[in-house]
């Protein structure tokens, strides 16, 4: 009957241990049915973090309804579903799904957008395979670019890495996925590109490089095509300034992994035509993405927002607080993973690189913390190099504690540092909660002055871009509904009392007290 199905349901969501026969005593047993419901209540736990608690109620309906009469378990059900409907995480969930459905279908949908029949992609390293897997995967065809064979066969093989994935995962036929590859062709020249009518260009982060490679391109593709930079910090003007045609110019800025990332920050320079801007949108849309347009300034939005975060968890680290602890404290805030943890995945060098730019746009408040300097400076390049913060083993975390040899260069950063006046708080003592304040604080800072330089339209975009490009918690409805739901009056005093005890980062921006003192919240500016 129903409650049977359902108790089988539970019982092989706890990973297929038992074998047909046994799952069958552990159904009919009432110590085999509380063993089935406490394996699934845990596997839930472990998956969620507790803050999901929709699979936590159907557990508990169904346990409370088994055997009973079918009447008594839709009640049950309906109390259940009418309790989670009013609850605060269903409406931040329900509000998710519907920016993310606006900004999937738009309102025009690729109105007066160019078709995207072939591509090329400039750099086949993890951002530009990435890139080339993801349009083949949608069936358009892509030559892939680099200045040597061991670079570009680096990148078809792992293009087709992650092609095998989808491949194990039952996704697709292995016919389906021969199919698609044979879309994918490399070259170590410009040959195929006067066909094109998209280039990408992933290379390496350096105005320079970048400068040069345009020069290249817009002398071997048709004049019509479209280049699109993959950029995450540098200033889009920069970057047009010796162009030719800098009308036909726009970013696209991906995130890794590219496969699994929904995000697809989209900007211009000042003389990007509509046209061209309108056809990077429909292109994100077509190859799945949710496309996010956003002003042009160093670091976008998402870049923009997670590195005061990422900043703040390196000086966390200085002041004396455990990388394990800080990361502990962001992953049970929500986040998919701690912001250390995350640095040693983007790769450490990238992280470097990308806060010296934006310090040079922003000041001090954007200043890279010397530890992370100090491991990059020893070879430390993440999980790609096999050290970290943490150690890597065959792409794998070794292990949870950090690894011996950053310890040692965590020690002598905090020696060099000590006495220092921004790390008299004694950081060592912070508990989870006074770590994840400084952490979200200094990202929900920064947010506050995007949303006032009108970098996006609205707070929406900061909640949907964050919540899809570094996934913030979607539970708490991103950066800006969390900060209403804390109350503004609240937020800014929290500001201002880190602006007194750490510095001058925690300025409170001038539209959080403007709104504060109004008692508004960010959800009522329209």
């Amino acid at each position: 009957d129903r409650n049977d199905r359902a108790l089988s349901l539970l019982a092989r969501s706890w990973r297929k241990v038992a074998k047909s026969p046994l799952e069958r005593f552990l159904e009919k047993s009432s110590p085999g049915r509380a063993l089935i419901f406490k394996k699934a209540r845990n596997n839930v736990l472990k998956q969620t973090g507790g803050h999901y608690p929709a699979p936590l109620k159907a557990i508990e309906v169904i346990r409370a309804s088994y055997g009973e009469p079918a009447e008594y378990a839709l009640k049950l059900e309906s109390e259940g579903f009418g309790e989670l409907a009013a609850s605060d995480i269903s409406k931040n969930l329900v509000r998710l799904f519907f920016m993310r459905e606006r900004s999937l279908k738009g309102k025009n949908r690729g109105s007066s957008a160019k078709k995207m029949e072939r591509i090329g992609v400039l750099g086949a390293g993890t951002m530009g395979a990435g890139i080339a897997q993801l349009a083949v995967w949608n069936e358009i065809p892509v030559r892939l670019k680099d200045v040597n064979h061991e670079a570009v066969a680096h990148g078809m093989s792992a293009a087709y890495r992650v092609s095998e994935e989808a491949l194990k995962r039952r996704k697709v036929t292995e016919r389906e996925m021969r199919q698609k590859m044979r879309l994918l062709t490399g070259t170590t020249d410009y040959s195929g590109f006067k066909q094109l009518d998209l280039v990408v260009e992933a290379v390496v982060e350096d105005l320079n490089i970048k400068r040069r490679t345009y020069r290249e391109l817009e002398n071997v593709i048709p004049n019509d095509a479209i280049i699109a930079t993959n950029t995450s910090s540098l200033p889009m003007e920069e970057l047009a300034a010796e162009m030719k045609n800098p009308s036909r110019f726009v970013a696209m800025h991906f995130f890794n992994p590219v496969h699994r990332m929904p995000l697809l920050e989209i900007s211009s320079c000042s003389r990007t035509s509509p046209e061209i801007l309108e056809t990077a949108v429909h292109f994100a849309r077509r190859v799945g993405k949710v496309p996010l347009v956003v002003k042009a300034c160093p670091g976008f939005l998402v870049n923009r927002l997670l590195m005061p975060y990422l900043n703040e968890a390196g000086i966390l680290v200085e002041e004396g607080a455990e990388v394990e602890k800080i990361d502990r404290a962001m992953v049970e805030f929500g986040m998919p993973m701690g912001p250390l943890r995350l640095i040693d995945e983007v790769g450490i060098d990238v992280a470097f690189k990308v806060a010296s730019v934006l310090e040079k746009a922003y000041g001090e408040r954007a200043k890279a913390p010397l530890i992370t300097e100090q491991i990059y400076n020893n070879g430390f390049l993440g999980k790609k190099s096999g050290i970290g913060f943490y150690h890597y083993e065959k792409g794998k975390q070794a292990g949870r504690k950090v690894d011996p040899r950053a310890a040692r260069v965590i020690e002598e950063v905090r020696e060099s540092v000590r006495g220092a006046e921004r790390r008299k708080t004694g950081a060592e003592h912070l508990n989870s909660d006074q770590l994840e304040e400084r952490m979200v604080m200094a990202m929900l800072n920064e947010a506050v002055r995007v949303l006032s330089e009108k970098i996006v339209v609205s707070a929406d975009d900061i909640d949907l871009g964050m919540i899809m490009g570094t996934g913030f918690p979607p539970f708490l409805g991103g950066p800006m509904r969390y900060a209403d739901s804390l109350g503004l009056e609240s937020v800014a005093e929290t500001l201002q009392r880190l602006h007194r005890e750490c510095g001058e980062r925690f300025k409170p921006a001038e539209l959080l007290l403007k709104l504060a003192g109004e008692g508004r919240t960010f959800a009522s500016l329209v």
